[in-house]
């Protein structure tokens, strides 16, 4: 554990802040406004872009590397947001608290129940992570961090899905659910 956490640190040290997820822009517009949680946010890309089409955020991620840059990034933009340093598989996600929770690539199927009860009604989850044909891309990836096929549509069937993709080109499942 501490040895994965360091690599993260490392990686978050020397990594260029990546483009927001193509994926979160496309259904942007779709998203309820109001209260935004990002789950593994790394150095903050999406969330970013949450605070920017005028969301509240709070921001979640074990790098506490990744999050100074964060919070640097956006004081010198005069942005705020609550950022959190926690492991978010013993983060305690209140309940009916969030409009919004975004959680890309990142993959703790035991966060799925959590994250949909931390919704407040009509509360949306966007979720986009690796499956298992991102092996072929690359294939000393872990498999267990890999989704089956339809496994993410499975995991958040009792909210209602309104939108899923998996794409074997990019090795990604995509998800936009509601909470009724």
């Amino acid at each position: 554990m501490i040895e994965a956490r360091q690599k993260w640190e490392s990686r978050h040290e020397s990594a260029e802040l990546a483009k927001p997820s193509p994926f979160l822009q496309d259904v942007l517009a779709a998203l309820p406004n109001g209260r935004c949680l990002d789950v593994a946010c790394g150095l903050g890309a999406n969330a970013e872009l949450m605070l920017r089409s005028g969301f509240e955020v709070e921001a979640v991620d074990w790098s506490v590397t990744a999050l100074r840059r964060f919070r640097d990034r956006l004081r010198a933009q005069q942005l705020e947001a609550k950022l959190v340093a926690a492991d978010v598989r013993s983060f305690r996600f209140p309940e009916s608290r969030y409009d919004v929770i975004l959680c890309f690539r990142f993959l703790e199927r035991g966060l799925w129940r959590a994250m949909s009860d931390a919704l407040r009604p009509d509360g949306v989850v966007v979720l986009e992570t690796v499956t298992t044909a991102f092996l072929t891309q690359k294939p000393e990836f872990p498999k267990e961090y890999c989704l089956l096929p339809g496994e993410l549509m499975r995991g958040f069937a009792g909210l209602e899905i309104s939108r899923y993709q998996e794409s074997p080109e990019t090795g990604l499942a995509s998800l936009v659910a509601r909470k009724a």
